[in-house]
């Protein structure tokens, strides 16, 4: 059994202790790796679900998910997405809004929590102050739990798009005349509203039909 994603995990887990260290008031989290849609034209590094996880004392915990796509990215970048979601995790615990449009846009709030939390924050029409890079000095103050991390990045989820099974291409539709042996493309729905009705006026015999090239191209 391969657990090349428990140090991964381990690596994130003391990432979010240092954090708790240099910002009193981050909630507790459980940390997932997950599969968020990654595409070129649409990237979700991660999200902050509050309330998502059950305990068995009857508690609820928050989630904090990292795209498992994303890791490709390297520890900093990643430590950028955790510090981004964190920063959520604490406006959460604080009841400050920091999101509108269904937790989509990002406001002044959250660039504010989120220039404390050593990020850069840079505005995107849509979403507001939310794409994410680190600040001068911040992956100073994270040195250790970065190089463990690095050390623990050997994989990463393979995009959906990269992961496809390709497109089968479609069999062609084909009559011919049995002895011309010259096919004809048609659309099967042609041929099914015609009731494949087809004579050769040639040698007075009926088309035949195949679902694909009768040589098998």
């Amino acid at each position: 059994m391969s657990t090349a994603t428990l140090p991964i995990l381990q690596a994130i887990d003391a990432l979010i202790d240092r954090a708790k260290e240099l910002h009193d008031g981050i909630p507790e989290v459980t940390v997932v790796l997950g599969a968020a849609g990654y595409t070129k034209k649409s990237q979700v590094h991660g999200h902050f679900a509050p309330n998502s996880w059950r305990t068995e004392k009857g508690f609820y915990d928050h989630e904090l998910m990292l795209s498992g796509e994303s890791l490709k990215r390297g520890a900093e970048e990643t430590l950028g997405t955790l510090l981004h979601e964190l920063a959520h995790a604490y406006a959460h615990a604080k009841k400050i809004t920091d999101t509108s449009n269904a937790g989509r846009y990002h406001n002044k709030k959250f660039k504010e929590i989120g220039n404390e939390f050593g990020l850069e924050l840079e505005k995107v029409e849509t979403i507001g102050w939310s794409k994410t890079t680190l600040s001068e000095g911040t992956a100073e103050k994270y040195k250790d739990g970065l190089e463990a991390l690095r050390k623990a990045l050997v994989k990463y989820r393979v995009p959906n798009s990269e992961n496809a099974a390709p497109a089968k291409k479609p069999k062609k539709f084909l009559t011919q005349c049995p002895e011309c042996l010259d096919p004809i493309q048609i659309t099967k729905k042609w041929g099914e509203r015609n009731q494949f009705a087809l004579r050769c006026a040639v040698h007075d015999v009926d088309f035949e039909f195949y679902e694909e090239d009768p040589d098998g191209e």
